[in-house]
Protein backbone atom coordinates (compact mmCIF):
# COMPACT_ATOMS: atom_id res chain seq x y z
CA UNK A 1 0.00 0.00 0.00
CA UNK A 2 2.48 2.36 0.68
CA UNK A 3 4.54 1.80 -2.43
CA UNK A 4 1.30 2.12 -4.12
CA UNK A 5 0.82 5.69 -3.11
CA UNK A 6 4.73 6.38 -3.21
CA UNK A 7 4.23 5.68 -7.13
CA UNK A 8 1.18 8.51 -7.13
CA UNK A 9 3.25 11.47 -5.37
CA UNK A 10 5.05 14.18 -7.71
CA UNK A 11 8.54 14.47 -7.61
CA UNK A 12 8.25 17.25 -5.00
CA UNK A 13 6.52 15.22 -3.06
CA UNK A 14 8.97 12.22 -3.25
CA UNK A 15 11.69 14.68 -3.14
CA UNK A 16 10.19 16.23 0.49
CA UNK A 17 9.87 13.19 1.66
CA UNK A 18 13.48 11.77 1.00
CA UNK A 19 14.69 14.94 2.45
CA UNK A 20 13.00 14.82 5.27
CA UNK A 21 14.11 11.57 6.50
CA UNK A 22 17.82 12.18 5.13
CA UNK A 23 17.75 15.33 7.27
CA UNK A 24 17.67 14.04 10.73
CA UNK A 25 20.71 14.30 12.25
CA UNK A 26 21.08 10.79 14.45
CA UNK A 27 20.50 7.43 12.89
CA UNK A 28 17.51 6.35 15.51
CA UNK A 29 15.47 9.42 14.23
CA UNK A 30 15.96 8.66 10.51
CA UNK A 31 14.91 4.80 11.31
CA UNK A 32 11.64 6.32 13.24
CA UNK A 33 11.26 8.92 10.21
CA UNK A 34 11.31 5.66 7.54
CA UNK A 35 8.56 4.28 9.91
CA UNK A 36 7.08 7.05 9.95
CA UNK A 37 6.93 7.56 6.27
CA UNK A 38 5.89 4.24 5.30
CA UNK A 39 3.04 4.17 8.00
CA UNK A 40 1.64 7.67 6.71
CA UNK A 41 1.97 6.47 2.57
CA UNK A 42 0.38 3.32 3.76
CA UNK A 43 -2.59 5.96 5.49
CA UNK A 44 -2.57 7.34 1.71
CA UNK A 45 -0.75 10.86 2.55
CA UNK A 46 1.41 11.65 -0.37
CA UNK A 47 2.88 14.72 1.59
CA UNK A 48 5.18 14.60 4.62
CA UNK A 49 2.91 16.10 7.10
CA UNK A 50 5.68 17.57 9.42
CA UNK A 51 8.52 19.16 7.19
CA UNK A 52 8.60 22.92 6.12
CA UNK A 53 10.43 22.99 2.87
CA UNK A 54 11.17 26.78 3.02
CA UNK A 55 14.48 27.18 2.87
CA UNK A 56 14.77 23.91 1.26
CA UNK A 57 14.83 24.79 -2.14
CA UNK A 58 17.40 26.56 -3.69
CA UNK A 59 17.26 30.29 -5.20
CA UNK A 60 18.75 28.58 -8.27
CA UNK A 61 15.78 27.21 -9.46
CA UNK A 62 14.05 30.55 -10.06
CA UNK A 63 12.56 31.24 -13.41
CA UNK A 64 15.32 32.56 -15.76
CA UNK A 65 15.45 36.46 -16.64
CA UNK A 66 15.39 37.87 -19.65
CA UNK A 67 18.58 39.05 -21.13
CA UNK A 68 19.21 42.79 -21.54
CA UNK A 69 19.84 42.88 -25.42
CA UNK A 70 20.15 46.81 -25.65
CA UNK A 71 22.86 48.22 -27.88
CA UNK A 72 24.93 50.88 -27.21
Amino acid sequence: EALQTWKATTTIARIDWIHWITSAKQAKTRTKRIADACSMLTSGKKRVCCFDTSGFYSKAFSAPQAADNQQE
